[in-house]
């Protein structure tokens, strides 16, 4: 029905698949480093030929255009740092500290929809919609996010402000879904 829901989750771990496949083939230890490094060797060139389409009827390709917001197809040309830089550094962080992996990954949730340009918020709700869930994703934060008693009022909250708004921080949980791949495969 024209709704592209799963796309960049299915673009993204395709993506870390071969890579870590590539590694694998090659017998190249699998660490994130090494994941990235074969993301970009083998497919970095020709995903940054297609970073920016001159034309494209996607949400993300025109939320991408009109808020010069960083899509998916720039994120896997640059390596996906959102997932090697933000999401897998603070769900290890979690898990280091001591908690588990149900809030290592909310925490990384919450890091990537403080810090990246999510075109499906942009196409929702435009620049305020993005806004408003990186502030609340900062203030989760800020507060101590799963490792404060009260972080599961507080993500609650989140949520049901952002449905109200009718914001769906799709690109956070596709991301999402790739730090969780590599960070199985690095195991």
């Amino acid at each position: 029905g024209g709704i592209n829901t799963h796309r960049g989750a299915i673009f993204c771990l395709g993506l870390l698949c071969a890579a870590i496949g590539a590694c694998h083939a090659r017998g190249t230890p699998l660490t994130a480093p090494a994941i990235r490094q074969m993301l970009l060797a083998r497919w970095g060139d020709n995903l940054a030929l297609h970073a920016n389409p001159a034309s494209g009827n996607s949400h993300g390709l025109q939320a991408a255009h009109l808020y010069s917001a960083c899509g998916a197809r720039q994120e896997a040309a640059l390596g996906m740092p959102s997932v090697f830089r933000i999401a897998l550094p603070e769900l290890l962080h979690t898990l280091s500290a001591g908690g588990g992996i149900r809030c290592a990954r909310i925490d990384a949730l919450f890091a990537l929809m403080a810090n990246i340009s999510d075109t499906n918020l942009y196409h929702r709700g435009g620049s305020r919609g993005a806004m408003l869930v990186r502030e609340h994703a900062r203030a989760f934060l800020r507060s101590g996010g799963t490792a404060d008693p009260s972080w599961e009022v507080r993500a609650i909250d989140c949520h049901r402000i952002f449905v109200a708004a009718r914001l769906s921080p799709g690109g956070a949980a596709d991301l999402l879904a790739g730090a969780c791949l590599v960070h199985d495969a690095i195991g």
